[in-house]
């Protein structure tokens, strides 16, 4: 059973390393993008002149999945051939350990925060996201430091549930947008959501603690 868990262990990694440097990558381009007009330029003018080569009907409304795509892959790849480089570092392992659990639970509502013109209802009465976000870090702290197979399964559960939150916040009970691009839309919840559920799956895999039955 342990040979069986040890020979997953490396195809883990590699997800998890690839889903830390993509929702990264994502959360970056998105705060890049909201915050100067000069960033993105070059890449709308990028997706007009990829939508000609490839006959998409264009009009003067830029989609902009070419335009958010294009950069935040190829700097997940850059993330990611870093992690691989230096996959054997103790400094690596430290981060995959505790950072990509921070990133995966906080950088998709934090970038959210930041980008939303009305982000300050989120901080009245009665404060759900920053009381949301406590109970995050009392989760992630219980999975980091308690070697308890229950830990495992509440940190699964919080991930569900800490997703589908922040979504509810910003969305109510409306149909997810699928055609929205980039972070902003849908697909970052995925992400978000894969990379937490990733992570805690890592963990319990590194400790070796066995699920109950």
């Amino acid at each position: 059973m342990q040979q069986q868990s040890g020979s997953r262990r490396p195809y883990l990694r590699y997800i998890h390393e690839a889903l830390f440097a993509l929702n990264t990558a994502c959360a970056i381009v998105l705060f890049v993008f909201s915050s100067s007009t000069e960033a993105y330029t070059p890449f709308a003018h990028l997706e007009v002149r990829i939508n000609h080569l490839l006959h998409v009907r264009q009009t003067d409304f830029i989609r902009g999945h070419f335009q958010f795509w294009i950069p935040a892959l190829c700097l997940t790849f850059c993330f990611w051939l870093l992690l691989r480089v230096f996959s054997r570092a103790q400094l690596t392992n430290r981060l995959l350990r505790s950072l990509a659990g921070v990133a995966a639970f906080f950088l998709l509502p934090g970038v959210w925060i930041c980008v939303d013109p009305q982000r300050g209802r989120l901080f009245v009465w009665p404060y759900e996201g920053p009381l949301e976000l406590a109970l995050v870090i009392f989760v992630i702290l219980l999975v980091l430091y308690l070697n308890l197979s229950i830990s495992i399964w509440v940190g699964l559960a919080t991930a569900a549930i800490h997703y589908v939150f922040w979504y509810w916040l910003f969305n109510g009970f409306s149909i997810p947008n699928w055609s929205a691009p980039g972070y902003f839309g849908p697909i970052g919840l995925v992400v978000g959501f894969c990379s937490a559920i990733v992570w805690v799956l890592a963990l319990r895999v590194s400790s070796r603690i066995a699920l109950p039955d």
